[in-house]
């Protein structure tokens, strides 16, 4: 596979993962996603499908942002970059490892034991959506600095 058919499918990844955000988040005035929902909103098809398509969406940025990043290395990329990337990879899956539990897991404890669901949400749970958000941002912000600002060769 040559390097520009690579490119080309990366960008296709992240395009798709782009307008799967943007189904979820469509999706999200219709479906209740606050953790302290009652145990039978985990078990609605809604739900699954939520954060189906939230899941899909982070995978598939995960696919075509290397591929991405490595295609503009050479132009802008540098250490600043580097670490952005590594901030959006790590912040993509910790929130890729709570979208794979609220899919799998949260439904089927919600209809079993619900007792089990409040001790679960009430642990140290809240790590993976902060933290993941944390991530993405800082990691956002300093791609974005990069790719988007100026060469100090230029100025």
């Amino acid at each position: 596979m040559s390097s520009t058919q690579l490119f080309r499918m990366s960008c296709m990844s992240l395009l798709l993962g782009a307008l799967f955000s943007l189904i979820t988040a469509l999706l999200s005035f219709f479906v209740n996603t606050s953790f302290t929902s009652p145990p039978a909103t985990f078990q609605s098809p809604l739900w699954s499908t939520y954060w189906g398509l939230s899941f899909a969406a982070l995978a598939l940025t995960l696919i075509g942002l290397p591929a991405f990043y490595l295609r503009l290395r050479g132009q802008r990329g540098g250490r600043l970059g580097f670490f952005g990337l590594l901030f959006i990879l790590v912040g993509s899956f910790l929130v890729l490892g709570m979208a794979g539990y609220f899919v799998s897991v949260l439904p089927v404890v919600a209809a079993k034991a619900p007792q089990i669901l409040t001790a679960t949400l009430e642990s140290g749970f809240g790590i993976f959506p902060l933290g993941g958000t944390l991530f993405l941002t800082i990691g956002t912000i300093l791609l974005g600095m990069r790719f988007c600002g100026r060469r100090s060769s230029q100025r």
